[in-house]
């Protein structure tokens, strides 16, 4: 209704300003209008000339390694979207609206309600061309009507203050060296980074809830690089330590908030203060400087304890709270009831990831480059989007893994089946033949197959120019790529339809720590959640922020992995219950020795309605109210 509303101001203004005009000239201005009339009508002809052409436009296909130009990018062609077909401009929709348009979803626009950081047209306070994926990446989300609450919102600004006032003019290593006295009303967390970029990103975020929760101000090391990933997320100010800050080592166990924990008893006093005591000599012990706490996935059970009522009690009187983690450990935090109230408030719909994720990252002007040329280059004008992310712990290419990853897209309808002379099939043998001829080329040519993507623009014997199904695949391993495409490149399939697979990178290992590579894994997880469909493989963290971005419950891989080459029968895959990452070591059936014997973490299922185990993956996520 709001968007027919603007229709029929617009068509009602224009008549209104044509017919002051003529009401208000003589019969020679009225031919003088005619004149007037024609030339926009002849200027407006060309304008739509070039629109058209514009539209019909599309970016040919080029070798993708073409995509890491890292200059400035022109303005692309409009792409041609089938359900918008309007285009608005700043002056319609209010500068305080984004107009998705330049980048070719006409007719699609964020209002504010749905911004994170409202952009507020030219008068932002930081300019837009500094970090462009701050406001553009929302066009490219298609999924749901995901908006942030207002509570949310007020409390991003809240903490935004509080970023500024607790760390600008402030000499933050001196304060952490107690060097210097902590400013009035500041406590930290000090964000360390472990394990590779997927994990880094969903242990940021976890580390920002737990900042937001407590009235902490969030920190990140300079170790990881992630400065020259991201933009900075908070206006006015920096996250990022200062150069000449301390190294976080592990220097002293017990720094560490499990030895901690378990050295020390507790009792509550009357005004509900938390006295902590030796748990040796029983004498009252000086809370520590900072503590480390280890969330990862060889934890001891003492580490756990963080999510306990009193130990979080104790945190509160403790200035700096290193965040050690690999883990998505932010569904932990609906343990603690005080936190549980507050979080429900924050995120009604208890997309807690989602919000998060996309107000902190916004991937820095030259990933976003690539990402759009990519998107323009491949997907843009496609019919439909898949994405499909493999991940498997293992060195090598593993072939039984292809059909496995095939038969999951044909059996959740995904992709179309595959015909053979005989007819329709639905078994494996196809795409077992397809990896063995693979398997053999890469062995005598000791390389990858290189299938270049316009051979796609004629499989299926196909001679109708549709939209094409374009398969997104995201793999440190080329060979997945070139195995799906050569299945649907040597056979027809059921649908008549044009299938494309196309990698933006194929690293053949993780590179942690290679700013390049890191790079592109950032350009390869935001792409995955621009698509429309996403098959992932579990217990990934890359395809936890793909489809978490993106608010997409994923299909995923099931009896994942070689197993003596053995494929299931059936069932491949299955759709999860959650967009959201699952939290994998998670506490559970967990005594809190600090807390009264009834405080005990058991079965989530039942005694937190908030979370759920995770359906096909490993852990336990946060029950969003929009999936089954």
């Amino acid at each position: 209704m709001e968007l027919l509303g603007i229709f029929n101001r617009i068509g009602i203004n224009s008549m209104m300003g044509v017919k002051g005009r003529g009401c208000c000239f003589g019969s020679l201005m009225v031919v003088l209008g005619f004149i007037v009339l024609s030339l926009s009508f002849l200027q407006m002809s060309d304008k739509c000339s070039l629109q058209r052409l514009k539209k019909s436009y599309v970016v040919p296909f080029a070798q993708v390694d073409s995509v890491n130009d890292s200059r400035p990018q022109q303005q692309i062609p409009l792409m041609e979207e089938t359900s918008k077909t309007t285009k608005f401009n700043s002056s319609t929709i209010g500068d305080d609206s984004i107009d998705c348009g330049p980048f070719g979803f006409l007719g699609k626009i964020i209002p504010p309600e749905h911004q994170y950081q409202v952009h507020k047209g030219s008068t932002n306070e930081r300019d837009r061309s500094s970090c462009r994926s701050r406001y553009e990446q929302h066009c490219f989300w298609n999924a749901g009507d995901y908006s942030p609450s207002l509570e949310f919102q007020t409390a991003l600004r809240d903490y935004e203050a509080r970023h500024r006032r607790c760390i600008n003019g402030h000499n933050m290593t001196a304060i952490f060296l107690q060097e210097e006295k902590m400013p009035e009303g500041c406590q930290y967390v000090l964000w360390k980074e472990w394990d590779g970029t997927g994990n880094q990103l969903i242990s940021i975020v976890s580390a920002f809830v737990y900042a937001l929760l407590t009235n902490r101000t969030l920190l990140i090391t300079r170790d990881a690089n992630l400065h020259k990933l991201m933009c900075e997320p908070f206006p006015g100010t920096s996250w990022l330590v200062p150069t000449d800050f301390p190294k976080i080592e592990e220097k002293q166990k017990t720094d560490r908030s499990g030895v901690f924990y378990k050295s020390i008893t507790g009792t509550t006093k009357g005004n509900g203060s938390i006295e902590a005591k030796d748990g040796v000599g029983g004498e009252i012990i000086k809370l520590p400087h900072y503590l480390q706490i280890r969330i990862y996935h060889s934890q001891s059970k003492d580490d756990i304890r963080f999510f306990c009522p009193t130990e979080d009690k104790i945190h509160s009187h403790i200035p700096w709270i290193i965040f050690w983690s690999n883990n998505y450990s932010a569904p932990g935090l609906y343990l603690l009831p005080h936190f549980k109230k507050v979080l429900n408030l924050l995120f009604p719909d208890r997309a807690l990831f989602l919000h998060v994720a996309r107000y902190l990252f916004s991937p820095t002007n030259d990933i976003w480059s690539r990402i759009t040329r990519i998107y323009d280059s491949y997907l843009a004008s496609a019919e439909r989007r898949i994405g499909i992310q493999v991940r498997y712990w293992s060195r090598r290419y593993e072939p039984q893994l292809s059909t496995h990853l095939l038969m999951c897209a044909i059996e959740s309808g995904v992709l179309p089946n595959l015909v053979k002379d005989e007819g329709v099939v639905s078994s494996t043998n196809i795409m077992d033949e397809v990896a063995h001829k693979n398997l053999m080329f890469n062995q005598q040519d000791g390389k990858h197959m290189q299938i270049h993507h316009n051979m796609t623009l004629t499989n299926n014997q196909q001679t109708n120019f549709s939209k094409p199904i374009v398969v997104l695949l995201t793999s440190l391993h080329r060979e997945y790529v070139d195995t799906l495409l050569e299945s649907y490149v040597q056979y027809p399939n059921v649908l008549n339809k044009r299938i494309m697979v196309m990698s933006p990178s194929h690293e053949e290992k993780q590179k942690t720590g290679n700013l390049h590579h890191m790079k592109k894994v950032i350009a390869d997880m935001w792409l995955l959640s621009f698509m429309d469909e996403i098959i992932s493989s579990p217990k990934s963290t890359f395809g936890y922020i793909g489809h978490g971005l993106a608010g997409l419950t994923p299909i995923v891989f099931r009896d994942w992995g070689p197993k003596d080459h053995k494929l299931p029968k059936n069932n491949f895959c299955g759709r999860t219950n959650m967009p959201g990452p699952c939290f994998i070591n998670h506490p559970e059936n967990m005594d809190c020795p600090l807390d009264p014997p009834s405080v005990k973490i058991g079965d989530l299922n039942f005694e937190v309605p908030e979370l759920r185990h995770c359906l096909y993956q490993w852990g336990i996520g946060v029950n969003e109210l929009n999936t089954p």
